[in-house]
């Protein structure tokens, strides 16, 4: 039994409130039909309002702006090769997309997977959020001819993995065509909400307990299943951010064992055994933590892997026993439950975002953030700090871009107080003080940012809202990386 099935028609993330955001604002995780080619979708952790990037060189020849001041680059792809690669022999590989251009970023934290098994990994500096089908069509063909001069692909075994907007920049290449076998999608679903089921190519999607994207891939997950797609799901414990080295290790699995169902890669019983372990591993993990329903999916989804592969007998019997036990229907019904509570909660917290002040955001956010006996409830608490945190950043952004500096200040000091670590308030905080006429305090704010953990320094120079500060001393320490 897949996740999905306990899904009860439950719409996710569609609220009157993104009427007010502006064609060009960064919109909800979810598009239209309509709206197909903006498949990079916006994240509440991520800037928006950028000029779509082009694809730069992969030379690191400084560039300077219209006042003078250096443009850090970097290279347009990171890249991990196994050890003892060489050159002439294929590998399998998985181009991977960031929705904020840190490619570096999945390479660097998967490496010794795919190190363990065999694959390489190339990362793209260049896609984000905000881009077009067409561009992110002509950087994913740039990324492999780049590639190739390094390293000879098995064309069989080609593979996409993004998260969030880049999760839908994976598939959206691969319902392309593309000669891509096998999508990891993580914190996102399919580009557009569509659930197309004529695509071969096989996709295991990702999502965190805590993400606001579950349900969404839920969704997608049970639509799937119906129409026989070969897929997978695995919610585990996390939020919406790339998983964990020891979570992803189920998808780079799912790959290989994929991969030998198709004889595209001999059978492997030393992989066959260790998926076996890991299950084996994750499944008794559940049942001493008494998550029998978590325990009974991980059963389900060892059968899907393993079936035509090895006896798969013990998980069959282990997914009957525990599917039958009393606690997976308590915590089954709970789990519909709380699903259910969460789009009223959404409601009861969108209706108070321009009526409560920042006293009440402060004792609200403290409430949900409170350690719950019920994990259940606690999950869905941070799901919705998550999501209105997005909220928050969508309302700061779109109040900026008309002008409204009011609703902007009071909108940012919400969001500040959902996501208090997170950079991005700082540097709209940044540019609503340039707006209000106080370069002082923007800089003031661009420090903040920084200490935060803000990194994008070409964000930074080409920003036309600081070009007042670009003669500015302590701007250009600032644009170096120093604080």
């Amino acid at each position: 039994m897949k996740y999905a099935s306990f899904f009860f028609a439950f719409l996710f993330f569609i609220f009157s409130f993104f009427g007010c955001v502006g064609p060009n604002d960064r919109q909800a995780e979810k598009t239209t039909k309509n709206e197909q080619q903006q498949i990079n979708q916006p994240e509440s952790q991520k800037p928006a309002g950028q000029e779509a990037a082009g694809i730069p060189e992969n030379a690191q020849t400084p560039q300077t702006n219209a006042g003078g001041l250096e443009i850090p680059t970097k290279k347009s792809i990171a890249v991990y090769l196994p050890k003892n690669t060489k050159k002439e022999n294929p590998v399998p590989v998985i181009f991977i997309f960031d929705p904020g251009a840190d490619g570096e970023f999945p390479v660097e934290k998967y490496k010794a997977i795919a190190e363990k098994l065999g694959y390489a990994l190339v990362g793209s500096n260049v896609s984000k959020n905000g881009q077009e089908l067409s561009q992110s069509l002509s950087i994913f063909k740039q990324m492999k001819n780049e590639f190739q001069t390094m390293q000879a692909i098995n064309g069989k075994r080609i593979y996409t993995m993004g998260f969030s907007g880049g999760a839908r920049v994976a598939t959206s290449l691969a319902m392309g065509g593309n000669n891509i076998s096998g999508v990891i999608g993580c914190g996102a679903g399919f580009p557009g909400g569509e659930d197309k089921s004529d695509m071969a190519f096989d996709y295991f999607a990702m999502a965190g307990y805590r993400d606001f994207n579950m349900t969404e891939l839920i969704r997608l997950d049970r639509n799937l299943e119906k129409t026989g797609f070969n897929s997978e799901l695995y919610i585990f414990d996390g939020k919406h951010t790339w998983p964990a080295e020891d979570q992803m290790k189920e998808a780079f699995l799912w790959l290989e064992i994929n991969a030998m169902k198709k004889q595209l890669t001999p059978k492997n019983e030393k992989i066959i055994s260790e998926t076996v372990g890991y299950f084996n591993a994750l499944i008794s993990d559940y049942e001493n933590d008494n998550r029998i329903f978590d325990a009974s999916e991980a059963a389900g989804r060892a059968v899907h892997f393993l079936t035509g592969l090895t006896n798969t007998t013990d998980f069959e019997n282990r997914f009957k026993t525990l599917s039958a036990d009393t606690r997976y229907k308590t915590q089954f019904e709970n789990k519909v439950k709380i699903m259910q509570e969460e789009m009223g909660e959404q409601n009861k917290l969108l209706s108070s975002f321009t009526t409560m002040d920042a006293a009440w955001w402060t004792e609200t956010v403290k409430e949900l953030n409170k350690q719950l006996p019920d994990l259940e409830r606690q999950n869905m608490n941070q799901r919705l700090i998550a999501w209105l945190g997005l909220v928050a950043y969508l309302s700061s952004n779109n109040a900026l871009r008309t002008g409204q500096t009011d609703v902007a200040g009071q909108f940012l000091g919400i969001y500040a107080t959902l996501e208090p670590y997170n950079p991005e308030h700082a540097y709209l905080g940044a540019v609503l003080q340039m707006q209000l006429k106080k370069p002082d305090f923007a800089i003031e704010y661009l420090k903040q940012a920084m200490i935060l953990g803000f990194r994008d320094l070409p964000r930074m120079i080409q920003d036309t809202a600081f070009v007042p500060l670009h003669n500015r001393n302590d701007f250009k320490i600032l644009v170096q990386g120093a604080i």
